[in-house]
């Protein structure tokens, strides 16, 4: 399953909000430095799905608000 994620990093507190299907918005409170947002969204994602880590993938966006994450059926 993919999904798209817009990512608010620096954020006061986090939330996933939905904005459609296999559309969310994501707010973290890390810094947009080394990798830490990306790792950050891809342990909520896998939260949020009863998955672990390894099966939420980043497939493009790796310095964009606008990212595109694979999922694991």
């Amino acid at each position: 399953m993919y999904i798209r994620v817009k990512v608010i990093p620096n954020a006061k507190r986090e939330y996933i909000e939905s904005k459609g299907e296999n559309r969310l918005v994501i707010s973290v409170k890390d810094k947009p430095e080394r990798n830490m947002v990306n790792h950050r969204v891809r342990e909520l994602l896998a939260a949020r799905f009863y998955k672990k880590i390894e099966d939420v993938r980043l497939i493009s966006g790796h310095q964009h608000r606008i990212k595109m994450f694979s999922v694991k059926e």
